[in-house]
């Protein structure tokens, strides 16, 4: 199906809210009241995005014409706390799940409230397991490291997690954990929360990790083959080994393959 766009107002009962499908998760209707004040005096500045329910490969219930694909908030304050019975919409036609699903997140990063831990857990819902990094970084328009440390997330100790969502760990702070041996991934980001909180620098305790070598997992030694595979690259057999080894890291090993 041709791709295609155009603007509406539809009623609100027309659109169906799948709360599993917004990347963001579930949030509470009270946190929406300041965007529903701005909106009853200001307007609907950003109109929602919908998808017609013939496009969705999922079952939608019975009744619904539209899918809400992105503004879940902005659906949430109208309906639930100004109690308009219409809203202004794009209906976007002709868009797989994955195309919607990396609408929905894009337009989430670009509201910059989502938490990394919900970064990691979209990337996840999006792309099936043998994608490489590179071939998300594309269709996202975001680096391979940018996808390889969110990728990743979600195999670091439930701790670091919970970090990841509450903003206590920033990307670089998880670059950093990441390149150390799993034993001691948990002591660093601990480091790095103390020396935060103290306003100490994070590079210096950071440093007492660095040197780490850290070998892979059998996870990660199973997503690099995969990545390799998919973009048929053969790096020399001796910098894999020295890559599974942690004498190499990520980064140097692929800036290596592909300057071959």
């Amino acid at each position: 199906m041709a791709l295609s766009s155009e603007y509406a107002e539809l009623p609100v009962n027309t659109i169906y809210y799948d709360k599993d499908f917004n990347c963001r998760g579930e949030f509470l209707p009270q946190s929406c009241l300041d965007l529903a004040q701005s909106i009853k005096q200001h307007g609907l500045q950003f109109p929602v995005v919908v998808q017609p329910v013939e496009d969705v490969k999922e079952a939608v219930p019975e009744g619904y014409a539209y899918r809400l694909v992105v503004g879940h908030r902005r659906f949430t304050a109208v309906t639930q706390l100004l109690g308009q019975d219409s809203i202004p919409a794009q209906i976007r036609k002709g868009l797989n799940e994955k195309q919607v699903r990396i609408l929905n997140f894009l337009e989430n990063l670009e509201r910059k409230d989502i938490s990394l831990l919900d970064e990691a857990k979209a990337v996840h819902s999006i792309f099936p397991r043998e994608t490489s990094w590179r071939e998300m970084g594309r269709e996202m328009s975001k680096s391979d490291n940018w996808c390889r440390i969110r990728w990743l997330i979600p195999t670091l100790p439930e701790e670091i997690q919970q970090d990841c969502a509450t903003g206590r760990l920033a990307t670089s702070d998880i670059a950093m954990i990441l390149a150390a041996n799993d034993e001691y991934q948990l002591a660093l980001a601990r480091e790095i929360k103390l020396a935060k909180r103290k306003g100490e620098s994070v590079r210096a305790r950071k440093q007492r990790f660095t040197r780490v070598r850290r070998s892979k997992g059998r996870l990660e030694i199973r997503d690099m083959l995969a990545n390799l595979m998919s973009e048929r690259i053969k790096p020399p057999v001796y910098r894999a080994l020295a890559w599974a080894a942690g004498d190499v890291t990520t980064e140097e090993l692929l800036k290596d393959v592909r300057e071959d």
